[in-house]
């Protein structure tokens, strides 16, 4: 058996695919003539996710119990292959000009970074949505 792909994200989803397959047969099975060929229809497949309240989640003292291994894992599994988070630029950037803006930023910053590395095991991006400026 072979596996190819043109990148890791498209490896890692074939192995998906695979180990779907197997789980499907009831064990390490697969057809001795398996010729599947995938192609993703939509690039990146972006979801937020249903069990975060919108908002300043990136603020959330309970952020990490929304993403969850067994959660990345099984919306990998779907096919999700990105994370769309809303946040303020003025939350994230400090500012000399407007002090206020970028107050708790670091620990914001380190939430961010925690979550791309965890969801990047699963092949999974994370897409800021910025939408500034808002009103104050």
């Amino acid at each position: 058996m072979e596996l190819a792909a043109s990148d890791e994200r498209g490896a890692l989803a074939g192995l998906l695919h695979l180990e779907q397959l197997m789980e499907s047969r009831g064990g390490p099975f697969v057809p001795a003539a398996l010729d599947v060929s995938r192609e993703a229809l939509l690039s990146p497949r972006i979801l937020f996710p249903y069990v975060a309240l919108y908002g300043d989640l990136l603020q959330a003292t309970d952020f990490a119990s929304y993403f969850a291994e067994g959660y990345l894992a099984r919306i990998a599994r779907m096919g999700v292959n990105g994370i769309w988070l809303p946040v303020l630029l003025r939350d994230l950037a400090p500012c000399r000009v407007f002090a206020e803006f970028g107050q708790e930023s670091a620990a914001r910053l380190e939430r961010l970074s925690w979550l791309a590395r965890r969801a990047e095991k699963y092949g999974i991006g994370i897409y800021l949505y910025l939408n500034e400026p808002r009103g104050m």
